[in-house]
């Protein structure tokens, strides 16, 4: 099964810019244009993301940045909605006739006096005719797709054109994909209690004919989104509301001004007591999100305390929206919430006393199977016909006394590893090369022929200074892992560690990783990346200080410049690099076919030991005494910034640190 994310239209917005990798991102706060940036900041702080974002005072402020900085060069990006677009207008309109291929995000939201908070396209229309193209979109994936095709549009050098990527306001950019699953478009949805609510109002119930969004007067003219913070509908928009540590918010939708959910008040429609009396979830809401953090940490966490019914009653609970406060007791009673500090145990630990027999990973994968015609019952035992699937004998599930198998357990993991992902890549030592084939099977067997592979791994043998560190679990003499670490530092260990192939003994010599010298590979290729930066910064004349806060991607651009001229890099050493860094991309997909990592340090071990023969040949920086002309100079520098920008790709790929000084 492919892997599926939903997300709402902002994210999708935000993720389309990062992929498309903006120098510059500016942005003034407004709804609901607001968490797009919010997102981008997050990937830049996360390091996601190499851009900066700039803080700005206002919305033209925020436009002058984009296009100063489009003008100087840079890939830039911003967003607006409503009213802050209005408050764009100067620059707006310089960046089109300029020719500047910034791409802005609007989620359109209407501009009408003196607040409204409604989607509409109002403020985009507004400058329909100011040169920019417009993109309007009808869903999240749309969103995010066109975010990617804007800025290939935009700086195509056939147009050269601003673009706003424009959506709806809330009915896209808050709610996500899935929100609106299972709606009946025909009306029915709406139950006959409430409908004969309506008619006693003289509501005209409308038949809706998008399935691909839900909102404002869609089934009748009092229809649209509202939300209750604890258990209360403000009369304020979301923005003027402020949250504290355990409020539990709703969002819902209504047909009646809120009347039908217990907002009649908040919206003005005169029935403040609502159409029924409406049940307080709060404390229920806060008791399933408690166990969705367990379950997040422990998939079968509700299996295993006898919960799934009780959680299953009180998600219906939750959902339904005319339950009486009773139900909602009830449900809050049965379900208890998860202990401090709560153990988790194996799903083969399971008790078989629990109610929810039937429910847990280990019967739901028997299920399937059983369908299948793969189980059978033979001496008491439960067995799965694994011949059937080019296995040498049969296997047991379940034995006479009623015991679980360690085979049972490994059918559950990977029926419920299959739930998630379209391919289970398992690792396991060289001692259970024997296990594979029955695995395999019962991997057939559910429905994922080809989609299950495992790799086998060697031994690590321990040294310090080339002898063996004898371990004993007797004498308590054992190294964990974690000693490892803390002793090499974790860079020294992954490095080492994926440095060979998984099928390759590994010599874990533990003071040879500690050198800091050539003979250390690792600190043989940090080294190297380390030295490139410096480099680059005496060459930009900047203390490593400013580099810190300037970011290595904006030393190198200082200190190469523009319009380098690589023909002049005609020197054996250079042209070796060039080769060099012409075998990453595929070397990347050999990788990935092969699951060789190890290849990439080899490569990183090759590519510092190209640098440092190019450097130690060619004179990169002009010294007393030593001229360089200034466009070569360029040129070597570019090449230095390659090897640095390759080697970081690299050891960023093997979960190793690139520093930038050492």
């Amino acid at each position: 099964m492919a892997d599926i994310q939903v997300i709402n239209g902002n994210m999708a917005a935000a993720i389309g810019a990062a992929l498309c990798r903006p120098d510059i991102i500016a942005a003034y706060p407004i709804t609901p244009q607001t968490p797009i940036v919010e997102y981008l900041a997050d990937f830049v702080t996360g390091g996601k993301l190499d851009s900066s974002v700039s803080e700005v005072e206002s919305e033209l402020s925020a436009m002058s940045v984009v296009t100063g900085a489009s003008l100087a060069g840079s890939r830039v990006f911003t967003a607006s909605a409503s009213q802050g677009l209005s408050l764009m207008y100067e620059p707006y309109f310089r960046a089109s006739t300029l020719r500047l291929p910034v791409v802005m995000a609007v989620a359109n939201r209407e501009m009408i006096s003196p607040q409204t908070l409604w989607g509409g396209p109002q403020d985009s229309l507004t400058v329909r005719d100011a040169g920019w193209l417009q993109i309007y979109v009808e869903d999240n994936q749309e969103i995010l797709d066109t975010m990617i095709m804007a800025y290939r549009i935009a700086e195509d050098k056939n147009v050269l054109l601003p673009i706003n990527v424009c959506f709806d306001g809330f009915y896209l950019s808050h709610i996500q994909g899935d929100a609106l699953a299972g709606i009946d478009p025909t009306g029915d949805s709406i139950p006959q209690a409430l409908r004969e609510k309506l008619e006693e109002k003289n509501f005209d119930i409308q038949t809706r004919t998008d399935e691909t969004s839900l909102g404002e007067f869609d089934y009748t003219s009092a229809s649209g989104w509202m939300y209750c913070l604890k258990n209360v509908f403000p009369n304020v928009g979301f923005a003027d509301s402020y949250l504290s540590e355990g409020d539990v918010v709703r969002v819902q939708f209504t047909v009646a001004y809120g009347s039908d959910i217990g907002g009649g008040f908040a919206m003005g429609s005169g029935d403040s007591a609502g159409y029924f009396d409406m049940a307080n979830k709060d404390a229920l809401t806060h008791r399933v999100a408690a166990i969705n953090a367990e379950i997040e940490a422990n998939p079968y966490y509700l299996e295993q305390n006898c919960l799934t019914k009780a959680y299953d009653a009180a998600m219906d609970v939750l959902t339904t929206l005319y339950v009486s406060q009773a139900d909602v007791d009830a449900a809050l009673a049965d379900l208890p919430d998860p202990p401090v500090g709560h153990q988790l145990t194996a799903v083969a630990e399971v008790p078989a006393t629990c109610e929810t027999a039937g429910t847990s990973a280990v019967d739901r994968a028997f299920e399937k199977l059983d369908k299948m015609g793969y189980l059978y019952t033979k001496d008491g035992a439960l067995w799965f016909r694994s011949t059937d699937l080019g296995d040498d004998k049969d296997r047991v599930l379940i034995k006479s006394d009623g015991e679980y198998t360690y085979f049972a357990s490994d059918v559950a993991y990977h029926w419920d590893k299959f739930q998630r992902v379209d391919h289970v890549i398992d690792i396991w030592g060289a001692d259970h090369h024997g296990y594979i084939e029955r695995v395999r099977c019962v991997c057939d067997a559910l429905g994922y022929p080809g989609k299950f592979e495992v790799l086998l791994g060697q031994l690590v043998n321990l040294l310090r200074n080339g002898k063996p560190v004898r371990m004993s679990k007797r004498k308590g003499t054992m190294v964990t892992l974690q000693e490892l670490v803390d002793e090499v530092g974790s860079d020294a260990a992954r490095y080492t560690l994926i440095s060979k192939s998984s099928n390759q003994m590994v010599d874990f010599d533990i003071e040879a990783v500690k050198k800091r010298d050539n003979s250390n590979p690792v600190y043989y290729v940090q080294y190297a990346h380390a030295r490139v930066c410096s480099i680059l910064r005496r060459a930009a004349d900047v203390t490593p200080e400013q580099a810190d806060e300037m970011g290595m991607k904006a030393v190198a651009a200082k200190a190469i410049g523009e319009n380098v001229d690589y023909s002049l890099l005609t020197d054996p050493t250079e042209l070796a690099l060039s080769r060099k860094l012409n075998e990453l991309t595929d070397l990347i997909a050999s990788c990935a076919r092969d699951r060789a990592p190890f290849r990439l340090t080899h490569f990183a071990e090759e590519l510092a030991g190209d640098f440092h023969s190019f450097y130690a040949a060619c004179q990169v920086l002009p010294s007393e005494g030593r001229p360089v002309d200034p466009e070569l100079s360029r040129a070597r520098l570019a090449a230095c910034d390659a090897v640095r920008v390759t080697l970081a790709l690299v050891l960023t790929l093997v979960g190793v640190s690139a520093p930038e000084q050492m």
